[in-house]
């Protein structure tokens, strides 16, 4: 049994996730339904180590049990969403960009790139970096030094006029 708040905690999850499911689409929408499930469990184990003898599912147990299995299905959607593909076009995009994002705010120079992705033919390399550039998920910049100019990719993510 469950307390009526802790019914109600639960049942908000699980609009909220049905919610997250549409929201997101096949393939990730899918981790969501499983979230509802997992919360259920939790809540009730979390019930169980309170009174083993006559587990009652509190507000505080089912507060626990979906704000972990929110923050967990969320990082799992993340992580997913930058390293599952469906095909090979789609495998170098993402490479790529997580290349690019893991140099930080000072970039990574064309060299270096080709260096890191030499199983990447030249023109898939060239094209998927067009591709990065042209949607603004990556931005060519030049950075003055002593000497000759360096030309870098830099992630949106640490460029001041892309930033979100």
């Amino acid at each position: 049994p469950a307390t009526p708040a802790a019914g109600r905690i639960l049942t908000e999850f699980d609009k909220a996730a049905e919610h997250e499911q549409r929201r997101l689409g096949e393939p990730l929408g899918s981790l969501w339904p499983r979230a509802v499930e997992k919360s259920n469990k939790l809540a009730l184990l979390y019930a169980c180590s309170e009174n083993a003898s006559e587990p009652i599912v509190t507000d505080a147990a089912a507060t626990w049990a979906v704000e972990l299995v929110s923050h967990l299905t969320t990082r799992l959607v993340y992580l997913a969403s930058r390293w599952v593909c469906e095909n090979r076009i789609e495998r170098t995009y993402k490479r790529l960009s997580r290349i690019i994002e893991a140099a930080g705010p000072e970039g990574i120079t064309k060299t270096v790139l080709v260096n890191k992705t030499t199983s990447i033919a030249t023109r898939d390399r060239d094209d998927t970096l067009r591709t990065l550039a042209e949607s603004g998920e990556v931005v060519w910049r030049q950075i003055k030094r002593k000497g000759r100019p360096r030309n870098v990719y830099v992630h949106r993510r640490y460029s001041p006029t892309t930033a979100a």
